[in-house]
Formats: C-alpha cells, sequence, structure tokens
C-alpha cells in the first residue's frame, strides 16, 4: 500500500485542493472516464486503489480535533475493507463521497472519534442513494435525447406523401386515420371497395411500416380484411 505517514501538511493541503477541484463537477466524477479502483490496481501492479482510500482517511485525521483518530493499523484495514467492498467505484466517485463526508463532518453528528462503521455505512448509503440516482437520471436524460433525436429524424405522414409523389388529401390512409373513433357518414360499398383496392394492391406505394399501420386501421374500422371486401376471403 501507499505509504502515507511522510506526507506533510502542504501534501495534504494540496490533497484537498485537489479534492475540492474535482468534486466541482460532479458529473463528470460519475460518468468521465475515469479508472476504477480496481483499474488502478491492475495498472499500476500495486494496492494504488486501497492507497487512495487511505489518503482521505489520513486527511481525514489530520483536518479533525477528535482525540481518537484512526491508527495506521486501522488506515490499512478500512482502506482494504472499503476496496473490497466497493472496488468498482472509481476513484473519483471515491473522492466524491469524502468530499461529502467532510460537509457531514460539520453537522455535528461525530462524537468525538472516527468510527469503520460510521464510515461503512455512509458510503453504502451514498453509493445506494446519490450514485443510483444520479444513474438514474444520467440514464434518463439520455433516454430523452436518443427520442428527440429520433423525433427531429422522422417525418410525418404529409412528408412522406410529397416523398412518394401522391396527393396527402387522397390517402387511404389519412382518410381512415381522419375518420376512425369519430361518427361519419355512413361508409358505401362503393368507398370500402376502393380503399380495400388501394391497400390489396398497394397503389401508394407504401413501405412495410405504412401498409402494415393501414391494414390495422381499416380492419378496426371496417371490422373485416380488404380482401374479405374484394372477395377474397382473408377474414
Amino acid at each position: 500500500m501507499l505509504q502515507q505517514k511522510n506526507l506533510t501538511d502542504e501534501n495534504y493541503l494540496n490533497i484537498w485542493n485537489t479534492m475540492v477541484s474535482l468534486c466541482r463537477n460532479p458529473e463528470d466524477c460519475w460518468f468521465g472516464n475515469h479508472p476504477t479502483l480496481r483499474d488502478l490496481n491492475l495498472q499500476t501492479g500495486v494496492k494504488a486503489g486501497q492507497g487512495i482510500i487511505a489518503i482521505y482517511l489520513n486527511l481525514l485525521n489530520v483536518v479533525t480535533n477528535y482525540k481518537l483518530k484512526l491508527n495506521e493499523i486501522q488506515i490499512s484495514m478500512l482502506s482494504q475493507m472499503i476496496y473490497e467492498k466497493f472496488f468498482y467505484l472509481k476513484v473519483t466517485e471515491i473522492i466524491l463521497f469524502f468530499h461529502d463526508y467532510f460537509k457531514y463532518l460539520s453537522s455535528d453528528k461525530f462524537f468525538g472519534s472516527i468510527e469503520f462503521k460510521t464510515i461503512m455505512d455512509m458510503l453504502t448509503n451514498f453509493v445506494r442513494e446519490k450514485r443510483g440516482k444520479a444513474i438514474w437520471q444520467h440514464d434518463e436524460k439520455l433516454h430523452t435525447e436518443h427520442l428527440e433525436k429520433e423525433k427531429s429524424e422522422s417525418i410525418d405522414w404529409q412528408q412522406y406523401c410529397e416523398q412518394k409523389g401522391v396527393d396527402f388529401s387522397d390517402s387511404p390512409i389519412e382518410m381512415i386515420k381522419s375518420n376512425f373513433g369519430r361518427k361519419l357518414q355512413k361508409d358505401t360499398p362503393e368507398s370500402m371497395r376502393k380503399s380495400a383496392e388501394e391497400l390489396v394492391y398497394n397503389r401508394w406505394g407504401l413501405d412495410e411500416a405504412a401498409m402494415e399501420y393501414a391494414y390495422k386501421s381499416f380492419m378496426a374500422r371496417y371490422k373485416c380484411t380488404p380482401e374479405y371486401v374484394l372477395g377474397k376471403r382473408k377474414e
């Protein structure tokens, strides 16, 4: 593990400033391209992940005025415990946790010591609640952006007709869609047959998706297939 015993006050001040600077952008801490604790161990070949945790545990010792602090063995044990349970966290996520932890220290919820259980409980809640909420919000944002992109790239039925070079107002799909669910003038056998012929012979050159929509709309309105109307007996 990285040794912390020889760090000076200036070193710890630099560590504090680095933490504060990183945590100004929590979105990057959550979702930026940063290594996990396990990645750090694999990349360095030493227990660098545990070392990062130990640095901030030592910082707690330095800045708090509690009489009972974590000794070197306790820091080593707690660093290993945190690593084993949360090795998948990014280094920046661990730093973000300690940033929140220092805020917690100012709320007078501690009673004279830094405790294993308090730190582990807070980290567990941090991962379940704050990290979980951040991931959910991030996924929702990506989903919304995806839908907006699809919407911007899609075209409405009128644009589709214009691309195909057909009259939008006479479109069988548009007539069925506008009539569906409303009280209309009674259909005549001639109008039913005309709509059926346009669908069966695909006189509008509809693609597969448009044909499926038109076919279902026809059946919903007339309670039979267009083939049946034409005497082809496909009920």
